[in-house]
């Protein structure tokens, strides 16, 4: 019921089928672990009493294998120390933190729960990754490269609980799919983000509760890249922009919401058919206003729709 140590230097651990392990107070696999059937779910919880002292490590060099079965973990933090790599094959991994509010930082910033951009390189699932929960705190992403994420299928980031947000700061986010975000109180970007495959769909008022900058706010000169679809929601206080700006998809852009710059003689670019393969169609919800602040308003698109 405190720290779980598994050690099977010679053959590694080789679950038959659905496995589950749980500890209170940490989890070390000191050597490979791989499922010998696939479609069988490979569940651990190194936190078992959710009080913040449990870890999920792997040995450097080791790797957790599921044989193409969903992975789930629950964690104070996960550590893959060195090599070690974690990998779903065709199926989805779900991380989880243990304590409700819990912080998780996604890159080079350091949060209750850290996930760096080589631990991210080193985790594999075609399936697609989502880290977060409805009761997990807010989120930090910093510095996530293309090559980095290249294993992953589509990043889910949650954090949905009241309170709940996501920034991009200190280092400019590439990602190899796409991704959504969904968070209580905002989506904010002080660097600029890229999806390279994929659309990028960002909810910054999930359950649309008047908690005050619940918005999708970028600071002056951002660019926001999306390889397919750019969706853009925040119900309650709508995107804001402290300067230039530039939106850019290669299948549309669609804007949910108000859209508002705050600061006159910038710039607000907008490019819905990047590719300009006649697919990328600009969308304003019905009776929805984007508003440049006495900027000029550059628009590319096969389509202008006022819906």
């Amino acid at each position: 019921d405190t720290i779980m140590t598994l050690k099977a230097t010679t053959n590694g651990i080789v679950p038959a089928g659905k496995l589950t392990l749980a500890a209170m107070e940490g989890i070390f696999l000191s050597n490979s672990l791989t499922s010998a059937t696939a479609n069988k779910a490979l569940v651990i919880n190194s936190d078992a009493d959710s009080t913040g002292g449990g870890s999920l490590t792997v040995d450097d060099g080791k790797t957790v294998t599921s044989t193409n079965s969903d992975i789930t973990i629950t964690a104070w933090d996960l550590n893959l120390q060195g090599t070690a790599a974690i990998t779903a094959g065709t199926l989805a991994i779900t991380i989880h933190g243990a304590s409700p509010s819990q912080t998780f930082g996604i890159g080079a910033t350091a949060m209750n729960m850290q996930i760096t951009d080589g631990e991210l390189g080193r985790t594999s699932c075609a399936g697609g990754l989502t880290i977060g929960s409805t009761t997990s705190g807010s989120m930090t992403l910093n510095g996530v490269t293309d090559p980095n994420s290249d294993a992953i299928g589509l990043l889910t980031l949650l954090t949905t609980k009241a309170g709940g947000t996501i920034s991009f700061a200190t280092g400019a986010s590439s990602f190899d799919k796409g991704i959504v975000l969904q968070a209580a109180k905002g989506v904010d970007f002080t660097v600029d983000a890229t999806t390279n495959s994929g659309y990028l769909t960002i909810n910054a008022d999930v359950g649309n509760a008047a908690e005050g900058q619940d918005t999708i706010s970028f600071t002056d000169d951002r660019t926001l890249i999306a390889d397919d679809k750019m969706t853009l929601v925040a119900t309650t206080s709508g995107i804001t922009g402290a300067g230039k700006l530039t939106l850019e998809a290669k299948a549309g852009i669609y804007i949910s919401n108000h859209l508002t710059i705050s600061a006159p003689a910038e710039t607000l670019v907008f490019n819905a058919d990047l590719d300009a393969n006649s697919a990328g169609t600009l969308t304003v919800a019905s009776s929805k206003v984007v508003t440049s602040g006495k900027s000029d308003v550059l628009v590319t698109a096969w389509d202008v729709n006022m819906a």
